[in-house]
């Protein structure tokens, strides 16, 4: 009986579903749209550890640049001297930080748990683990959902030509700042109108939804010819006519 099941003929797949046959287990991987859920999944978890990170090591970090700068400083005038002070300077040691860094809690952190950063394998889960790094500085600092979005895409435009160089921590903090700024800024200028910014979002797809549909038809002349299913006399339809107006399609 073995032999003859396995004789028989497998039956291909029919669109996205995976493959079942001798030496071929079934799994999710097999499903492009889950593979891309689970990378979305894996990188806001990333992204939220990555954000608790940040924000423990911001003292450290804050430390750590006012103490490369102080010492740029310092050297500058021994770099634009002599061949000789320039080597001599470039052997004075950096001071660290007193605090502990971002660095040093992931270092900490992988120690003890065995966690590393998660490299996101699509658009939408780099742009998820960025926007969930912002979390964790946006509930300690107050900030709205809305910032800590636009922080998190901010960071995660201005931070991409840089990847893999120094320069993508710097351009990673300074996208988040214009994004978080910007954001704010928008949610000032709605509060002055008297919007949030969902109903502000609400009104301009309101308005995008409905372009086009400009004829106004007194509800109750709607209501009438749907009662009566003839057209009103002169003084009936002057009383439909009074009732409150709703937007129709004008059929554009």
């Amino acid at each position: 009986m073995a032999g003859k099941w396995q004789d028989a003929p497998i039956v291909p797949p029919v669109g996205n579903a995976p493959q079942i046959g001798m030496g071929r287990p079934v799994g999710v991987s097999d499903n492009p749209d889950l593979s891309g859920l689970a990378d979305i999944g894996k990188s806001i978890g990333s992204g939220l550890v990555t954000g608790t990170e940040g924000l423990m090591g911001l003292p450290g970090d804050i430390a750590q640049k006012t103490l490369d700068a102080a010492t740029w400083a310092d050297r500058l005038p021994y770099q634009l001297a002599s061949p000789a002070a320039q080597q001599q300077v470039a052997n004075f040691p950096t001071p660290s930080s007193p605090l502990p860094t971002k660095a040093n809690w992931g270092a900490l952190n992988q120690q003890v748990t065995g966690f590393t950063p998660y490299e996101s394998q699509t658009q939408l889960g780099d742009v998820a683990g960025h926007v969930a790094s912002m979390v964790p500085g946006g509930i300690a600092f107050s900030a709205s959902p809305f910032q800590m979005a636009s922080g998190g895409l901010g960071a995660n435009i201005a931070s991409a030509p840089f990847r893999g160089t120094e320069w993508e921590g710097p351009a990673d903090v300074l996208g988040a700042m214009v994004g978080g700024m910007g954001a704010a800024g928008t949610e000032a200028k709605l509060a002055a109108e008297g919007e949030s910014v969902g109903q502000a979002a609400l009104h301009s797809f309101k308005e995008n939804a409905l372009h086009g549909m400009s004829t106004k038809i007194p509800i109750g002349l709607v209501k009438g010819l749907a009662a009566t299913g003839s057209q009103p006399d002169q003084q009936t339809q002057a009383k439909w006519q009074s009732a409150p107006i709703i937007q129709m399609p004008s059929g554009n």
